[in-house]
C-alpha cells in the first residue's frame, strides 16, 4: 500500500476506471480527487465522489463534500507524441520543462490551423464539426485541418508550432473551464481564436486571443479573417510571451496543485483509504 502526506487521483490518468480499487495511507483529510471533465463530458457519480474529503473541479456547485476547488488543471497535449490509433498521450514527454524554457519561439512558416476530432457523442462535438465545416468552406487553403478520425497526426507541436495563428474550440463554453486546446497553442507562442470559457481573459490576456463564437460562423469568420489581415500575431508579441509564462509557471499542472495542497495543512494521522473506480457506482 502507498503510504504518502496527500493523495491525488487524477480522472485524466484513468485511475479510477481500472476495475480495481486504489488504496492509500495517508490522513483522510488530504485525499483529493481531480475531476477534470465538463458537466457536458461526464457527470460523476454523487456515492464515487464523496469517497473523497477534496474535490477540484470546475462543476461548481454539482457534488457535496467538505471541500471543493475551483479549478481548470490543463495538461499540455504538445509536449507529448499521440497514439495515433487511440489519440491518447504517451507516458514518455518529448518535451520537457526545460526543453520549452530554451525553445521559446518557434519559427512561423504557416498561417492558420484547426483540431478536431470525428467525436460527435455531445452536442459541443457536433457543434465544433460544423463549424470546421464552416471555416474550410469559407477559408479554403488558408486553413490547415487536423484531426483524429479525420486528418491525424502524432506530434500536436507539429500541428500548432509552425502556425501564426490556431482556432481552438472547447466542447462547451462554462466559465473557468478550459483545457489544453489554449495552453498549448500559448506554449508554441501563437495567437488563438477561442470559443469555450466566456471568463477566459480573467486568466489570460485578452490582446493574446481573439473569442469568437461558433453559433454565429459568419460573424466568426470574418472576425478571423480581420485579425490576420491586421497582422495581429506580429503586433501581439509582448501579450503571447506573457500568455505563454502564465502556462508554463501559474498554470503549470504540479503548481495548479501545489497552490490547492498549500492551502490544506491539515497534518493528521494516516489511515487507510480505498476508492472504489468511477465505474462501481454506475447504474446503481
Amino acid at each position: 500500500m502507498t503510504v504518502c502526506d496527500y493523495w491525488i487521483l487524477s480522472g485524466e490518468a484513468g485511475s479510477w476506471k481500472t476495475p480495481t480499487d486504489n488504496h492509500a495511507r495517508c490522513p483522510r483529510e488530504n485525499v483529493y480527487g481531480l475531476l477534470g471533465e465538463s458537466a457536458m463530458i461526464e457527470v460523476y457519480p454523487q456515492d464515487f465522489v464523496q469517497q473523497f474529503y477534496n474535490i477540484i473541479t470546475t462543476q461548481w456547485g454539482r457534488y457535496s463534500v467538505p471541500k471543493v476547488y475551483f479549478a481548470s488543471v490543463p495538461t499540455w497535449f504538445a509536449c507529448y507524441r499521440l497514439d495515433v490509433s487511440s489519440g491518447r498521450m504517451m507516458n514518455t514527454a518529448v518535451r520537457d520543462y526545460t526543453w520549452l524554457q530554451e525553445h521559446p519561439f518557434p519559427k512561423k512558416t504557416k498561417l492558420l490551423s484547426i483540431i478536431s476530432s470525428n467525436k460527435a457523442w455531445t452536442q459541443g462535438h457536433r457543434d465544433r464539426l460544423q463549424f470546421v465545416n464552416n471555416i474550410m468552406d469559407a477559408l479554403g487553403d488558408q486553413v490547415d485541418f487536423f484531426g483524429r478520425g479525420l486528418r491525424t497526426f502524432a506530434d500536436k507541436w507539429d500541428v500548432i508550432a509552425p502556425y501564426k495563428y490556431h482556432i481552438a474550440i472547447e466542447n462547451n463554453a462554462m466559465p473557468g473551464y478550459w483545457t489544453e486546446k489554449i495552453a498549448d497553442p500559448f506554449l508554441a507562442n501563437t495567437y488563438v481564436f477561442y470559443y469555450g470559457a466566456p471568463d477566459i481573459t480573467a486568466y489570460f490576456p485578452e490582446n493574446a486571443l481573439t473569442p469568437i463564437d461558433i453559433h454565429d460562423p459568419v460573424h466568426a469568420i470574418q472576425t478571423i479573417a480581420d485579425v490576420i489581415n491586421a497582422g495581429t500575431w506580429e503586433r501581439r508579441q509582448k501579450e503571447l510571451r506573457e500568455a505563454r509564462d502564465l502556462v508554463m509557471g501559474k498554470y503549470n499542472y504540479w503548481r495548479i496543485l501545489a497552490r490547492i495542497l498549500d492551502q490544506n495543512d491539515y497534518a493528521g494521522d494516516p489511515v487507510d483509504n480505498v476508492i472504489l473506480p468511477n465505474e462501481a457506482f454506475k447504474n446503481r
